[in-house]
């Protein structure tokens, strides 16, 4: 009996014993394809409504297992997709905080220290008197010393030089030659000492602080030590 044959018999038979989902009838045609002999075991099945029953039974059961299979698979891929984009968002977050945010180097009380300690050893090698300030990156004074007669008043202005040198990043002399050359509408700047003595203090690049030196032979002995209290931690650029 051909192929065509045995499945218009089983179809016949089926339809015989009432309505089947067309799902339950492929499986039934391809069950009984593989047994062989499908016309005689679709005669045998159809005698007994009990093992078509059974059969219908059977055959849901497959099928719900099948789509039960799929659904899983199917919400493993998406739950595996969503933990992607998650992964790809928490990754954005990331990124942009660093983007927002930068390292910044800071001079401890420790190199302030420092940075005295070396000016105070360059005075003393070159038998100089003088006040040494030291402020941080946003004018605040950290440390000051005097050394043995200078004058009172060179701590304050130590102090204005050091601070003046860290806010605006760069040497008082340079504002000293301004006011000389004729920009004298300088000197109206709050809090501003633009007298030759005052030194930012650079660590790779960054200004983390200044110090300012008042009360030495002259003014630019002033900022020769000031310069060796900055090489003492970092440089003046």
């Amino acid at each position: 009996m051909t192929a065509r044959r045995t499945r218009a018999v089983i179809l016949r038979s089926v339809r015989a014993e009432g309505s089947v989902p067309r799902r339950t009838r492929v499986l039934i045609l391809s069950a009984e394809g593989r047994e062989g002999s499908a016309a005689k075991k679709a005669k045998e099945i159809m005698r007994y409504p009990i093992r078509l029953a059974v059969i219908r039974i059977l055959a849901g059961a497959m099928l719900g297992l099948r789509e039960m299979a799929s659904a899983l698979v199917l919400r493993r891929s998406r739950l595996a997709g969503r933990g992607a984009v998650a992964a790809l968002i928490l990754f954005a977050l990331v990124a942009s905080s660093v983007a927002q945010v930068s390292a910044k180097k800071v001079l401890t009380l420790d190199g302030a220290r420092r940075v005295i300690a070396a000016a105070e050893a360059e005075a003393k090698k070159n038998n100089a008197t003088g006040v040494i300030a030291v402020v941080d990156d946003g004018g605040n004074l950290m440390a000051v010393e005097r050394l043995d007669g200078t004058f009172a008043a060179g701590a304050l202005i130590s102090i204005g030089k050091a601070r003046t040198a860290v806010l605006f990043k760069k040497p008082t002399r340079f504002f000293e030659d301004v006011i000389k050359n004729g920009r004298t509408a300088m000197v109206t700047v709050k809090d501003f000492t633009p007298l030759q003595g005052g030194i930012p203090i650079f660590v790779d690049g960054q200004v983390v602080g200044g110090v300012g030196v008042s009360g030495a032979a002259s003014a630019q002995q002033d900022e020769e030590l000031a310069i060796a209290g900055a090489a003492a931690v970092g440089g003046t650029k």
